[in-house]
């Protein structure tokens, strides 16, 4: 069945008290319909098209369907049932997709004259239900998958959540409030998750000494993949702004002192005036030149990251490792102490910095026996590392040409594959998601459950993100490379029929039937 939604467009938010009972009332009916037929983005549509949120389109929702029961159901129990899963819902909703907080939500329900409505039953409800959610992703039949796990530590204040994302999926695999980082935490941690069925094949982490002996100690036979952005960005990326600065700096002592030597007239005092221009200038030139040398290693540093050459060929690891440490020695050579120290700390960790050179050299051979035309493959890959520096870049100038790069290798591979574009591309992609050499994942994590935390002034508990991981793993994403699936869907291959509010309601009632009574 489909939904036609017509309706004018405004730029900007209409106030509710300007919206007619009628208009409210066809809302309310678009989004029943919507998701009585499972039409995924429809509630988007309806709030862009009326120009109102989508936690509004939820309360005349909620309403509706109370006025519908209220008036074709004669049964008093079966009413008080409803009406409470309903309110229990629209809580759900409120806090996961409205991000509201629970005093918040309480307002709203209590400006609507719904039961329920207090902050401390709703806090309760809330709780009740994260409780009964595990915290660790269980996997249904006993089925076993190998992973790689992307693990790391978020904090709310100085509380540490530890959490192991699948990468590819985006799927939590475990969250956990934790007392402590220490080594013994992280090996349960792993332990617990290895127990219901997920190995880690490879894990991809900082260098955190806790971390780091909670891998040795419970993830002895996965490959350790040092975090490519903590391992060279984090550590030389600053002094790009560092040098930069300081030769700013410079220039303008040297303009200083260039201004103080044009006022002076000729007298016995200019000769030691101009020396100190001189040596400014001097400075300032030093500056410069460690700056401007520093830049273009650095850069070429962060393009030796990358996995294709230029012709879309698979560039061999060691070749990378000897270019890495010219690079390194160029550094060296440029006589900054603080420097040197991060370039040692990064040799450090050479050993293991580029393992995801082997991952590429597997997953490119799976592309390849998939009889792909050998041009058009090399497009893709080219395509999906453009569309990677795409997603990293911050600068908006890097961005733009990172997309110029990107489709015009689509549009290459697109016009040898023609039709069979985008299915061929879906394969090759899904291969090549495979290579993981960032936790960046969990910092994009982070920052959806920061806005939560934000709201409710970092005071948490394990319940909540209970609740949180059920939601991210279930909800559907509405935009990007995963739009119209969910992490569950991507990571089990299996189709998700329901919405998670619905899964999330079903699987209240199956662990404590009376629940809504």
């Amino acid at each position: 069945m489909s939904i036609h939604i017509i309706a004018k467009k405004s730029p900007k938010f209409i106030r509710r008290e300007d919206l007619t009972a009628d208009i409210r009332c066809k809302i309310a009916y678009l989004a029943y319909l919507a998701q009585e037929n499972k039409i995924y983005g429809a509630i988007t549509k309806i709030a862009k098209d009326y120009a109102i949120s989508q936690a509004f389109i939820y309360m005349l929702l909620f309403s509706f369907r109370q006025n519908i029961l209220l008036t074709f159901s004669p049964i008093p129990e079966f009413k008080k049932t409803y009406l409470k899963r309903e309110a229990i819902k629209e809580m759900l909703l409120q806090r996961m997709v409205g991000k509201s907080s629970i005093e918040a939500i309480s307002t709203i329900m209590k400006y609507r004259n719904l039961k329920f409505s207090s902050v401390g039953t709703i806090s309760k409800f809330l709780s009740e239900i994260g409780k009964l959610l595990p915290n660790t992703l269980i996997l249904k039949d006993s089925v076993k998958i190998l992973l790689t796990f992307v693990s790391d530590e978020i904090f709310a204040k100085s509380i540490p959540i530890l959490i192991t994302v699948d990468p590819k999926s985006s799927a939590i695999l475990r969250i956990e409030l934790a007392s402590n980082r220490n080594g013994e935490t992280w090996a349960a941690h792993f332990e617990v998750i290895e127990k219901n069925g997920i190995t880690a094949l490879n894990i991809v982490s900082d260098e955190g000494k806790g971390l780091q002996k909670g891998i040795k100690t419970a993830l002895k036979n996965a490959i350790w993949q040092p975090d490519t952005f903590h391992a060279i960005a984090h550590r030389l990326g600053k002094y790009v702004d560092k040098l930069e600065k300081k030769a700013y700096k410079m220039i303008e002592n040297e303009y200083k002192a260039e201004k103080t030597l044009d006022k002076i007239e000729k007298s016995t005092e200019t000769e030691a005036e101009s020396k100190l221009y001189i040596e400014a200038k001097k400075k300032a030139e030093a500056e410069i030149e460690m700056y401007e040398k520093f830049l273009s290693i650095y850069q070429y540093i962060i393009s030796l990251l990358n996995i294709f050459d230029k012709d879309g060929e698979l560039i061999e690891r060691k070749h990378t490792e000897e270019k890495m440490e010219i690079a390194f020695k160029s550094i060296q050579e440029l006589g900054n102490e603080s420097l040197n120290k991060k370039i040692e700390s990064i040799q450090k960790i050479m050993p293991n910095l580029l393992n995801y050179f082997d991952q590429a050299k597997q997953y490119v051979e799976k592309c390849k026996e998939l009889n792909i035309d050998k041009n058009a493959l090399k497009s893709l890959f080219l395509e999906w590392q453009w569309n990677k520096s795409v997603i990293k870049s911050k600068k908006k100038k890097r961005r733009n040409y990172a997309k110029q790069q990107r489709d015009l290798y689509a549009k290459l591979a697109e016009e040898i594959l023609k039709k069979d574009y985008k299915t061929t591309k879906e394969k090759v992609f899904d291969e090549l998601n495979n290579i993981v050499k960032a936790s960046s994942m969990v910092e994009n994590i982070n920052s959806i459950l920061r806005t939560y935390l934000n709201g409710s002034k970092n005071q948490l508990n394990q319940n909540f993100l209970n609740l949180f991981m059920f939601y991210h793993n279930h909800r559907r994403y509405l935009a990007g490379e995963r739009k119209g699936k969910t992490p569950m869907e991507l990571l089990t291959k299996i189709e998700q029929k329901e919405d998670w509010i619905e899964l999330l309601l079903q699987t209240i009632e199956e662990k404590q039937p009376s629940f809504f009574l």
